[in-house]
């Protein structure tokens, strides 16, 4: 018996020596566009650039665990904004443009699945996970002031958030990510695709979701 679980070991030892000929570092560059659901408004084109690394586990069948960067920028124009931190309806209501700009830290695992085309040239469909983190805001960070408005019944845009929320937040840190790369060599174009639900901007409560698109260039080694 302790004769197979050597035998066992070895084998699993030797198998994992192999396996690190399936291993690869990846570097891509490219840029974002993102935007937001509810308001309709898109934001300027980031950049993006991310190192990963991509381990083989079948013919065609491959695991990429990836760190990236991409920063964001944008207005949400002439929105209504309440001065109240509820959803009650109040009389002093300002109008103005919300400013976002933050960068983001992904941290994301991937799957790919590979299907070759002809010769050198082959496509990788990709399903994964991201966790997120907004690690710099540089959104607008202003109180504002409140516009009496002529009628009842108004409903606003959005609302101020209370004064500790001073900062981008989102809320959803853990989320799916959807990817497409085409391959020629050790060169891939790829497209990928998630989407964020964010909190605050600016002071400003907007509980609004963000679809993101990354355009990237990526090199294999």
């Amino acid at each position: 018996m302790k004769r197979i679980l050597q035998f066992g070991l070895f084998t699993v030892i030797l198998s994992m020596n192999n396996y690190t000929l399936g291993q690869s570092w990846n570097i891509s560059l490219g840029g974002n566009y993102s935007k937001f659901i509810d308001a309709s408004t898109s934001l300027t084109p980031g950049i993006t650039f991310g190192i990963g690394r991509s381990i083989s586990i079948l013919e065609n069948l491959d695991v990429m665990l990836e760190v990236n960067y991409s920063n964001h920028k944008g207005v949400i124009q002439k929105k209504s904004i309440t001065n109240l931190s509820s959803d009650f309806i109040d009389d002093d209501v300002d109008y103005h443009d919300i400013h976002c700009s933050f960068s983001r830290l992904g941290f994301t695992g991937n799957i790919y699945h590979e299907i070759p085309l002809s010769g050198k040239v082959h496509v990788r469909f990709s399903l994964g996970v991201a966790v997120q983190f907004i690690i710099r805001d540089q959104s607008e960070k202003k109180r504002l002031y409140s516009t009496p408005i002529p009628y009842e019944g108004f409903k606003q845009d959005y609302r101020l958030t209370s004064m500790d929320e001073n900062s981008a937040s989102s809320i959803s840190r853990l989320t799916p990510v959807f990817g497409l790369e085409f391959w020629w060599t050790t060169w891939a174009l790829g497209v990928n695709y998630h989407r964020i639900k964010f909190n605050w901007f600016s002071y400003v409560y907007i509980n609004d979701n963000l679809d993101i698109f990354r355009f990237y260039l990526k090199k294999s080694f």
